[in-house]
Formats: structure tokens, sequence, C-alpha cells
């Protein structure tokens, strides 16, 4: 290993026992367990999710002031360590709202026993009829509903994309086309930017002409999420594949030749932050509008591909164009974000590109050095490659190239001393 991926992981390993892995830079402060304010004084938040990557991260900053009383409601799952991050902390609601919150009495009896909620974040809803519901539960109980969107909304749109027009895509672009037969392609070919579009539409109907009905709102827009504890798995089939890619068993590094070069990425830490500043006093005046979040670099697969290589210390790294069907980022097609606009109206600030791409491998550095489990899946993701990239004539050679692969790993971390 050369001395480049030496520091790294010396860095990695410091930022872990000076104080835990954490979204932000690799270190987070620990939670403080002395209770400066009884559960009665503190805000009231209820939190549709939040046990994943963006919630979990959101809650955790939450949590850390002691100033939020805070129910999740979920179908109980608890990723990576959200377990001991987020449970212990929160109180938890089992309602899986596929079957309609009119199901969850014990949801139900939480909120008829709330005057008010400081604010309601919803971090799982990609129906609009699940947002219907949690409104009309909610009407006259809650301060601010806070909706977890996506850039995706701008794909059932006529706008051009940013390789056309060199223009990023802006909130007011989020109009639907007129046509109908247009409106029905463009759904069918994104149903999950229709469907999140519905929900910020659900949202600012219910607001009214005039904007004084219903529960006030902020919609935000984010990117492809990156960041610690992604279990989508996208990052992950980078890091590893370009952590080990000069292994023999391993195919060279490529991106499909029709892959967008050019988009916007969201650290998950700057997602916690729009959302914490959503909710803030000081932004009142921003609610019942939609905001793009997202880094201002724009995020070129192949050059940021080069870059994680860098950081972990594979130098002469360069990926090919090829027909592989591994198409990880972007998701979308229509380009980067403008976040002018959030930084304007709720003072968002972006990290820098690089930086997150600096803690966010620093971070599966450490998960690799420190689980077993994380190096199972990594085991698993580069397996998925060799799937992908080479076509086997038997099952046979399947097995030869996968217990070669298991050999190389094995001896790597033998030379790092991982048991």
């Amino acid at each position: 290993m050369n001395s480049a991926s030496s520091l790294l992981l010396l860095l990695s390993l410091l930022a872990l026992r000076a104080g835990g892995v954490g979204a932000e830079g690799g270190i987070e402060e620990k939670t403080s367990t002395a209770s400066t304010s009884c559960a009665a004084s503190k805000k009231k938040i209820l939190s549709f999710g939040g046990n994943g990557m963006i919630g979990s991260e959101t809650l955790h900053r939450l949590i850390k002031t002691d100033e939020y009383d805070i129910t999740l409601v979920s179908r109980g799952s608890w990723p990576f360590d959200a377990g001991e991050r987020i449970a212990p902390h929160v109180k938890s609601v089992i309602c899986d709202r596929k079957a309609g919150i009119d199901t969850c009495n014990d949801l139900l009896d939480e909120i008829q026993s709330t005057d008010e909620y400081y604010a309601v974040l919803d971090f799982s809803a990609y129906n609009p009829n699940w947002i219907k519901d949690a409104v009309e539960a909610l009407v006259g109980r809650v301060r601010l509903y806070v909706y977890v969107s996506t850039d995706s909304v701008y794909e059932v749109t006529e706008m051009e994309s940013y390789m056309k027009t060199g223009r990023r895509s802006a909130e007011n672009d989020a109009v639907r086309p007129v046509d109908g037969a247009m409106r029905e392609r463009l759904n069918h070919r994104d149903s999950y930017g229709h469907r999140k579009l519905q929900g910020e539409e659900v949202l600012a109907e219910q607001r009214g002409s005039n904007q004084n009905e219903g529960v006030a709102y902020v919609s935000l827009r984010f990117a492809d999420i990156i960041g610690p504890r992604d279990n989508t798995d996208r990052f992950l089939t980078y890091y590893a594949w370009i952590k080990f890619h000069d292994l023999e068993s391993v195919p060279s590094i490529a991106v499909p030749h029709n892959v967008v070069e050019g988009t916007s990425i969201t650290y998950v830490g700057d997602a916690a932050s729009s959302i914490i500043a959503a909710i803030d006093e000081s932004n009142v005046g921003g609610w019942d509008e939609a905001y793009n979040i997202g880094c201002e670099d724009i995020f070129n697969v192949t050059s940021q591909i080069m870059t994680i290589g860098h950081l972990l210390g594979k130098h002469s790294l360069r990926p090919k164009k090829d027909d592989i069907d591994l198409y990880i980022y972007p998701s979308v097609t229509k380009g980067p974000i403008d976040i002018a606009k959030a930084r304007d109206r709720i003072g968002f600030v972006p990290t820098p590109l690089d930086v997150v791409l600096f803690k966010t491998v620093a971070w599966y550095e450490n998960m690799y050095l420190e689980h077993r489990r994380f190096r199972d899946d990594v085991l698993s993701e580069l397996i998925n490659i060799l799937d992908e990239a080479y076509d086997y004539e038997s099952d046979e050679e399947r097995d030869d190239t996968i217990e070669a692969l298991k050999a190389e790993v094995a001896r790597y971390d033998e030379a790092l001393h991982i048991r």
C-alpha cells in the first residue's frame, strides 16, 4: 500500500478513535447525556422516516442540541448504527404508510395528544396520497411540514438539458407540459420524479391560492445523495471497484458511453443542514417554497472517479467508456441544479465537492477497517461487478473467477492485519 493510502487510513483511524465516525469530517461530537430541560418544554418533532441516510443525520444533529422531543414513524428497521445513534433518543412508532395512517392507531393517538408539532419532517413519502393522509391528520397541529423531494422532478418537465443549454435547473422549471400525451410519456419514463412532484403539488394546493390555509411547508429538492450510511450501495459500488481495481480478477473501471457527465450531488450533511435551516425561526419568510439543495460544483462522473482514486492512492486510474450496464451516477438527465434561491432565502451554504468526497471516502475506509459485515458488502459488490463485466462460458468459470477474487482480497486484508 502506498504512502497516500496509508496517510488516509491513519487520518481515518484518528477520526474513529477521537470520538466516532460521523458525516462531518469523519468525526462527531459525543451526544450529551445531561438533560438541560424536561421533555415537556422541548419542541416536538414528528419524523416520517429518519432511520435512513438523510434522516438519521438530521435527527442526530437535532438530538445533540437537546432541544427537541422527537417521535419517529417507521416500519421499525435501524440501518447501520441508527439503533444506537437514533433509537434510544426518540419515541418510535411503528407504521406502514402503504396501508394508510388510519391503520396506525399508535400514530393517531400520538397526533391527537399533541397540541403542536414544531415541525413534521417527511423523509419517506414517495406517494402523494401519503402526504394527503398526513396533512389531513395534522392540520391545525403543525407549524411546518418539511418534505424531502428530489431533482428528479425536473425529469417530468419540458426543460432542455444542461448539456444543450448550459443552464442549470431552477425551482420554477418544475412545470409539467400542457400537452397531455407528452406529460404521460414523461411520467412513465420517470415515475419516481412524477410521484415526488405530485407530493409537492399536494402541499402547494392545500395551502390555497393565498397560501394561508392548511399546513405551511417547505419542499427540498436533493440531487443524488452521497456521504456516510448510504444504504443504496451506489457509492459503495464505486468505492469497491476503485479500491480493488488493480487486482488481476477485477475488470478495468468503466463508465457507460451515454453517461451524463455534468450533474449535481448533495452531501448528506448539507441535506441535514438545509432541513434544520428550513425549520428555524429566522427562515419563516422562506416557507411555502421549494428549494434546490446540492453542491455548487458540477459533478463529473469520470473526473470524480479519478478523484476518489487519488484519495485511495490509485493515482494512475483512468476510467474508460464502455457498454457496461453499471449506471450508478447520475440518476437524472437534465444536469446540475441551481442553488441560488436556497442560498438567498434560507442561508444554505454548500460543502465543496472535494471536501465531500474526502469525508465520504474516509468514512468508507474506516468502515472497511473496522466492520467485517461492511467488508462482506464490499466483496459482494465486487462480485456483482464481475458478473456484469464478464461473459462467463460456464458456472465453473464464474466460480473459479470469484474464488480468485476472494483470495486476492484476503491477501489485501492480511497485509493490513485485518481480521
